[in-house]
C-alpha cells in the first residue's frame, strides 16, 4: 500500500472516530416551541422574541396573531419601517383588529406619515383600540396631536373625552387637553417653560371639565385666571366651561377674549352662535364672516352651519338651506349638519328631502361615540365645541 493510500485511510479513521463520538443533532425546533419561546420574551427581551417570531413564520406565514406580535416587539424596538410591514401581513389575514389598526397608525406616525397614520388610527375606533388604557390613551394621544397642529380642536377634543372615563391616565392627556382648551396648534414639548406652564394648568381644567369634577375644575379655573388673566385662550376656555350654566358670564368672558385677542375666530363663532339664538342675525352674520377670513380653510364648513342657523333664525329658509348644503359638502359625515337641513327642508315644505336627511342623520348618530353624537335639538350649543 502507497504512502498516500496509509494517509487517506488513517484520515478517514480519525473522520469516523469524530463522527461517532459526537453527541445525535437535535431536531430543530417546531412551530409551537418557536411561538411559545417567543411570546414568553415579548415584554423582556423584544429582540429575541422578534428573531423567535421571524422564525416561526417561516414555518406558518399565515399566523396573524404572531405578525401583530412581530411589529409590536419592531415597534419597542424603534424598528418602525418593519414593524409597518409586519402589522400590514397581519391585517392582511385578519383586517378587523383594533389593537393591529392603532399599532400601525402609532409606526406611521412616528415616520412622519400623518394622513395614514390618522386614517388608521380612526380606523380602530371601529374594532376597539385596547382593553388596556394606557396603550389606548397612547393611541389616541398620536391622533389628538395629530389634530391639534391643524387646528382641529374640536376633532382633537372627542379623541380627549373617549380618554376621561379611566380613572389613571398619563400627563400628556391632561396636557394634551389644556392646548385644545387654549387653541394652541403645537405640541407640548415644542413649547417654552413658561408657555408649558400655562397649558398644564389649563391642562387640569379642561381635564376635569371633560371628567364633569365641577369643583376641581372651578378651582382650577379660578387659578389659571389668577395667574394669566391676559393670556390669549384663557377666557375663551373658561367661557366655554360656563356656557351650559351660566351664559350671561361666558358671553363677558369671550367678550374680554376678543378684546386680548382679537383674531381669535373660534370666539367669534361662539359669538355668532349667541347672537343668532338671541335674534340678533346681523351681528350673528358679521361675526360668521369675520372668522371666515381668519379661521383655517378645514373650518369652512363651521362658518357655512353657523351663517344657516343665523338664517334659520331669521326665517329666511331658503338661505339656510343654502348654507347648510354647502357645509354637508364640506363635512358629509357631520351628524348634526343633517339634522339642520333636515329641518330647514321640513321649513320649505321638502318632505322627501328631509325625510332624506332624517335618515341620514340617524345612521350616523348611531355609528358615533356617544361623547362625540352633538345636541339633536340643533340649538343647545356652539358647534365645533
Amino acid at each position: 500500500m502507497s504512502a498516500v493510500s496509509l494517509r487517506f485511510f488513517a484520515l478517514l479513521a480519525v473522520g469516523c472516530s469524530a463522527i461517532l463520538a459526537s453527541p445525535p443533532q437535535s431536531p430543530p425546533p417546531t412551530f409551537d416551541q418557536l411561538q411559545s419561546q417567543a411570546l414568553s420574551l415579548i415584554d423582556s427581551d423584544p429582540e429575541q422574541a422578534a428573531n423567535l417570531l421571524r422564525q416561526a413564520l417561516a414555518l406558518q406565514d399565515s399566523w396573524a396573531e404572531g405578525w401583530f406580535y412581530l411589529g409590536g416587539s419592531l415597534y419597542r424596538l424603534n424598528r418602525y419601517s418593519e414593524a409597518v410591514d409586519a402589522f400590514h401581513r397581519g391585517l392582511e389575514l385578519n383586517p378587523k383588529v383594533g389593537t393591529a389598526w392603532a399599532f400601525l397608525g402609532m409606526a406611521e406616525h412616528e415616520l412622519k406619515q400623518d394622513d395614514q397614520a390618522l386614517a388608521d388610527i380612526r380606523r380602530s375606533e371601529s374594532f376597539g383600540v385596547h382593553k388596556d388604557p394606557k396603550f389606548e390613551a397612547a393611541a389616541r394621544l398620536v391622533a389628538a396631536n395629530i389634530l391639534i397642529k391643524r387646528s382641529l380642536f374640536d376633532q382633537a377634543l372627542w379623541q380627549v373625552l373617549s380618554l376621561s372615563k379611566y380613572p389613571d391616565m398619563p400627563q400628556a392627556a391632561k396636557d394634551t387637553a389644556g392646548l385644545i382648551a387654549l387653541t394652541i396648534p403645537k405640541d407640548f414639548n415644542d413649547l417654552p417653560p413658561e408657555k408649558q406652564k400655562l397649558v398644564r394648568l389649563a391642562g387640569e381644567a379642561q381635564w376635569a371639565a371633560v371628567g364633569q369634577r365641577s369643583e376641581e375644575s372651578v378651582a382650577a379655573f379660578t387659578r389659571l385666571l389668577a395667574e394669566y388673566p391676559n393670556e390669549p385662550g384663557v377666557h375663551y376656555a373658561h367661557g366655554l366651561f360656563l356656557l351650559s350654566s351660566n351664559e350671561h358670564a361666558a358671553i363677558e368672558e369671550f367678550q374680554t377674549e376678543l378684546k386680548i385677542n382679537p383674531t381669535h375666530w373660534e370666539t367669534m363663532l361662539v359669538n355668532a352662535f349667541l347672537l343668532s339664538r338671541s335674534g340678533d342675525v346681523e351681528g350673528a352674520l358679521a361675526n360668521v364672516e369675520k372668522a371666515r377670513t381668519l379661521a383655517p380653510s378645514t373650518y369652512e364648513w363651521l362658518c357655512d352651519a353657523e351663517a344657516g342657523r343665523a338664517y334659520q333664525t331669521a326665517g329666511e329658509t331658503d338661505k339656510a338651506i343654502v348654507q347648510f348644503e354647502s357645509a354637508i359638502k364640506l363635512s358629509p359625515d357631520n351628524a348634526e349638519l343633517h339634522h339642520f337641513l333636515e329641518q330647514a327642508y321640513k321649513r320649505a315644505g321638502r318632505k322627501a328631502d328631509s325625510q332624506r336627511e332624517s335618515e341620514i342623520f340617524l345612521k350616523l348618530k348611531a355609528a358615533e361615540d356617544p361623547h362625540g353624537v352633538p345636541n339633536a335639538s340643533g340649538d343647545g350649543r356652539p358647534l365645533g365645541n
